[in-house]
């Protein structure tokens, strides 16, 4: 908007944020007052102008100054240069209103219309050659952050000594990782035997088991976990968290367990002859009817199952409910909890599994190297995959309208995010698809893990043992889990 405000005086209100825009609006007003021919009395400054501009901030107030008096005086040679009237403030809701501003020039040396242009055009090209090596700059940097970051989560530091025992402290065995890699990595030490404080229970462990979490961990793949876990070294040097033993000693402010008791729970570092445990922790006491090694199968893998099939897929008493990968850890236990929910189960194996999966109580049983899944004309309510060896277009398809796809875990090859690639397109597909596709990340918390002693102990659900090794064989143990064979649970036995 252009005002008259007496005289030659104008002011422009030009509420563009860009400095094009508001060199745009002065060229205009140059050529409005040109064609108005305005009288001043000095024939010395007729055709001189007074302009205000109203702008965002005071910042850019300050360059309109610079601007102003750089770009809109004559030449050199001709130019009588006069100093800017000064300068009124008035406030225009989050605007400043900057100006008046002389531009002294006399009447035969004002710049032509298109000189004016050529200026103005210049002064955009400034900008957009600021703009982009400040671009520039900010893609190189994050560039070599990426790098760096690259770099840093990728790097092994070399395996560090052993921690000598201080004198008369009571020691244990434990499997100890001091740098990330293969089993080979993996080391029964002698550490200190933990002491219980006033409210944790001191368990002597007679069982434990291996998960694909610990496979993770060792290796530090995919990089991307070493944020939490450690950046060269892992900053926690204890493996396992499956376990199952007798309770030794309590805290005295411990009430719900005493020496004695046959327990069995999830801790880091259960891969030792002991573990502590607090009261309130992910500690139950074990059903009568299981085994240690029974009981020390079922934290984390069937945690998995039972979550992602009651909280995820939310089945139902008739639903159909296909398990992808129903020999392993996770599907031995899903098959038993969703049977056990009263679901029409199909289990999908190889070859050699397909009677394991059935006499576990599956309903119908798909051998994967006969008949693909998706391809059939069975359509499901929920689909809890354990294994991501089909795409997520192609498992959407043996869905129901409105179905369920459980992602679990998929292909490990990816070296920076592993089974978290699958997680990720699935949270991105989602969207666009009738179909849900939830993300399921295990909770290790203490009322599933009592959910699950009770299924166990009413014999709706009974743990599937593959292998035992003992605890000097943990490496060959976590090798054999990394084949991806196995049937049900590896398990380490202390007795």
């Amino acid at each position: 908007m252009v005002f008259r405000l007496g005289g030659d005086e104008f002011l422009v209100i030009c509420p563009q944020t860009d400095l094009a825009g508001s060199l745009l609006v002065a060229e205009r007003l140059h050529q409005a007052i040109g064609a108005l021919k305005v009288p001043t009395g000095d024939s010395h400054w007729r055709g001189s102008t007074s302009i205000g501009v109203a702008v965002r901030t005071p910042d850019m107030a300050h360059r309109m100054r610079r601007l102003h008096r750089s770009r809109f005086q004559c030449s050199s040679r001709s130019r009588k240069v006069g100093s800017p009237a000064p300068m009124l403030a008035a406030p225009l809701g989050r605007a400043e209103l900057v100006g008046p501003y002389r531009d002294s020039c006399p009447q035969g040396d004002r710049p032509s219309q298109g000189a004016l242009r050529r200026r103005i055009i210049r002064a955009q090209s400034s900008v957009m050659r600021l703009r982009n090596r400040i671009l520039t700059g900010v893609l190189a940097l994050a560039a070599f952050a990426a790098v760096s970051m690259a770099f840093v989560l990728s790097h092994d530091s070399p395996c560090a000594a052993p921690d000598s025992l201080p004198a008369g402290t009571q020691g244990m065995r434990a499997i100890v990782y001091r740098c990330y890699g293969s089993a080979d990595v993996l080391e029964l030490e002698v550490i200190a035997k933990p002491i219980p404080t006033d409210n944790e229970v001191l368990v002597k462990v007679r069982a434990a088991s291996v998960n694909p979490l610990d496979w993770h961990y060792m290796s530090g793949t995919p990089y991307i976990m070493r944020l939490s876990s450690g950046l060269g070294t892992p900053a926690q040097t204890r493996l396992g968290v499956d376990f199952a033993g007798i309770v030794e000693a309590v805290g005295q402010d411990v009430q719900r367990f005493g020496p004695g008791d046959a327990v069995f729970g999830a801790r880091n570092g259960a891969l030792a002859e002991y573990v502590v445990v607090r009261e309130d922790g992910l500690l139950v006491h074990k059903p009568p009817n299981a085994s240690f090694e029974q009981a020390a199968a079922i934290p984390v893998a069937a945690l998995t199952a039972l979550q992602g099939l009651r909280d995820k897929g939310r089945i139902q008493p008739g639903d159909k409910v296909l398990i992808n990968g129903a020999s392993g850890g996770v599907g031995t236990f899903a098959v038993q909890i969703a049977k056990a929910f009263g679901a029409e189960v199909t289990g999908v194996s190889s070859t050699r599994n397909v009677e394991l999966v059935r006499s576990i109580g599956a309903d119908h049983v798909i051998d994967y190297t006969q008949q693909n899944f998706t391809e059939g004309a069975e359509r499901y309510d929920v689909i809890l995959d354990n294994v991501g060896n089909h795409s997520l277009l192609d498992t959407r398809r043996a869905l129901q309208p409105g179905g369920i796809l459980v992602v679990v875990s998929g292909p490990k090859h990816n070296q920076w995010l592993g089974p978290m690639t699958r997680v990720m397109k699935a949270t991105l597909l989602a969207p666009f698809v009738s179909e849900e596709l939830p993300r399921l990340f295990t909770a290790l918390n203490l009322d599933d893990l009592q959910t699950l002693g009770e299924l166990v102990r009413e014999g709706q659900v009974t743990p599937v043992i593959d292998r035992q090794f003992a605890l000097d064989e943990v490496p060959e143990a976590i090798r054999y889990l990394g084949t991806g064979r196995a049937r049900g649970k590896v398990v380490i036995s202390l007795e």
